[in-house]
């Protein structure tokens, strides 16, 4: 295990279905996993499920202590990949001030200095693959991961770290019996209006 990944929401849904994929495909990196408490019990919980899996203490509003921790568990190894998802976290104000912006560019600014090789970005639809570029959408939490985004494409230019964009529309939470699902359905059913066949289908 010449190589690692750091994988950030390691403890979460997203970080945990990578971390599960990468455990049951191939024992050839050693996963770092990002959690703010390396001893709660779902952290101790994750790192029981492989020896390959280890556990990085930090926070992502300070990426430069995060990298530092990650190079102190795995000293010999160089960080090869980057998992980013941030939390949802907007109270107000301007979107370029959001918590989840300043962590997310800060990653990707950290990730470039230490000669990251693949970056992946865990962002969401906003219309397609060529509409989303350029639509941040007036839902503020679409909007801080677009900025994201756009930060990432002209960060990366002239650097030797490759990147990919993950953009889900929804996920099985939004499905599920709740009031979670109970205020998307609806948010659903009143922008599909005109499309009655859909809703058709749905409902």
């Amino acid at each position: 295990m010449s190589r690692s990944i750091l994988v950030t929401g390691a403890t979460g849904k997203q970080g945990g279905a990578l971390i599960e994929h990468l455990i049951s495909k191939s024992n050839d990196f050693t996963i770092l996993a990002v959690t703010r408490d390396a001893k709660s019990p779902s952290a101790n919980r994750l790192s029981s499920k492989s020896p390959s899996i280890k556990l990085v203490q930090g926070d992502l509003e300070y990426p430069i202590e995060l990298f530092k921790a990650a190079k102190e568990v795995s000293p010999n190894q160089k960080i090869w990949g980057v998992f980013s998802v941030q939390a949802v976290n907007f109270k107000g104000g301007k979107i370029e001030d959001a918590p989840e912006v300043k962590q997310g560019i800060s990653l990707v600014d950290e990730s470039l200095k230490n000669n990251v090789e693949q970056f992946v970005y865990s962002s969401v639809d906003r219309g397609g693959s060529e509409k989303s570029w350029n639509n941040p959408t007036n839902v503020p939490h679409f909007a801080t991961k677009n900025m994201i985004e756009q930060h990432l494409k002209k960060s990366t230019i002239g650097s030797s770290m490759k990147w990919s964009i993950l953009r889900p529309v929804i996920f099985m939470d939004n499905l599920e019996p709740g009031f979670q699902s109970k205020v998307f359905m609806a948010s659903l059913r009143d922008t599909m209006k005109e499309k009655k066949n859909v809703l058709d289908f749905m409902f």
